[in-house]
């Protein structure tokens, strides 16, 4: 299904894409929760020192044969036809498919406008379980592995011309959960990505990743926001503002604005995603040939504890540590902006920073 619309600098078009999955993913044992109370307690349970919550509920495997729809925005340079370059762009948690166009066509924190800008093509889409895609069991599909699949066959849709319009290069650009999936293809898919950029992205730093979970809080999100009345206790929302700003932004650094209007359209994510959401990380990108390139905030709460410059593994950072996941990458780099927290594109200096994914990207 295809429908148009201009806007004041690129074309953007809306497509709602049937996608086809057939996958192994882990299968948890646990069940919906019943109430706000179990939901606490899960994340007490994953958060206890002593603990091992997500290996002891992984009981085996499963396979995920599913149909589903993936609602997007493809934005181009006037005038564009096939050839070129597609950034496929995966929102993080709490986000939808609009965090890659905040403030607007003339924003500078527009994400979207700057990859069009540059003269490339961009996909940004709603993750299954948020938007307007497909929201499915919670705990056992929206996982990890399933939405890497999604992402694959979104990639292939593209560059089969499916969109009438076909592409020499397709990158993957990843947002913190996103990053995760974006790797994850890379790890099941290598050629589906000729390059790839991993934002609000960093490894090894476990404690941070702990207190993360912690600060957010998960909520419940049919009891929190009524246009999720009819989700399953499985889908969550951040515990309040206080939780999404201290997760989101550094203080002052960054626009008030955008940081409210995206907590008034929050997403959510699932039981299953947090469950399988370090799965990535446990292997590597044996066969990714691919450039990368990590962008995260120097003050990135979310997966540096706010300071990215502990050292993690030897002499590694939490975001140089990213480079053991790509053993054979032609190329790999690192930028990580001061003054910035794990939501890059909320921030006043976003565009410098676009500036530089751009340049990688290149033409």
């Amino acid at each position: 299904m295809l429908s148009y619309f201009a806007h004041a600098t690129l074309d953007c078009r809306t497509l709602t894409i049937p996608v086809h999955v057939n996958v192994q993913v882990p299968l948890i044992n646990i069940p919906v929760p019943a109430n706000q109370s179990v939901v606490t307690n899960i994340l007490q349970e994953f958060l206890t020192i002593s603990a091992n919550f997500v290996e002891d509920h992984i009981t085996g495997t499963q396979t995920i044969d599913a149909h589903y729809r993936i609602f997007g925005q493809l934005c181009s340079p006037h005038g564009a036809g096939s050839g070129g370059t597609l950034e496929l762009a995966t929102h993080g948690i709490g986000l939808d498919h609009t965090y890659w166009a905040l403030g607007g066509d003339k924003s500078p924190n527009n994400y979207a406008a700057s990859a069009v800008n540059a003269g490339h093509s961009i996909f940004l889409y709603d993750r299954i379980g948020t938007g307007q895609s497909s929201k499915p069991d919670g705990i056992q599909q929206v996982q990890i592995g399933v939405q890497a699949e999604v992402a694959h066959e979104l990639v292939q849709f593209f560059r089969n011309g499916s969109a009438h319009v076909s592409f020499d290069r397709v990158v993957g650009v990843g947002h913190s959960l996103g990053s995760f999936i974006t790797v994850a293809v890379t790890e099941s898919h290598p050629a589906d990505f000729d390059d790839v950029v991993l934002t609000g992205f960093a490894i090894d730093n476990l404690a941070s990743v702990l207190i993360a979970g912690a600060t957010i809080m998960p909520t419940i999100a049919a009891q929190v926001f009524p246009r999720y009345h009819d989700l399953p206790n499985s889908y969550w929302v951040f515990g309040g503002f206080p939780n999404y700003q201290a997760i989101m932004v550094k203080f002052p650094f960054y626009i008030q604005a955008l940081l409210d209007s995206s907590f008034a359209d929050e997403g959510v994510v699932t039981l299953g995603e947090l469950m399988t959401l370090l799965i990535p990380t446990m292997t590597t990108a044996s066969a990714y040939t691919g450039r990368v390139l990590v962008a995260t905030g120097a003050e990135d709460f979310a997966f540096c504890n706010g300071d990215c410059s502990q050292i993690v593994t030897g002499t590694q950072t939490a975001v140089e540590a990213v480079q053991n996941l790509y053993p054979v990458a032609s190329a790999f780099e690192t930028f990580v902006p001061e003054n910035t927290g794990h939501s890059i594109n909320m921030h006043y200096d976003a565009a410098a920073a676009y500036a530089v994914i751009e340049s990688f990207i290149g033409a």
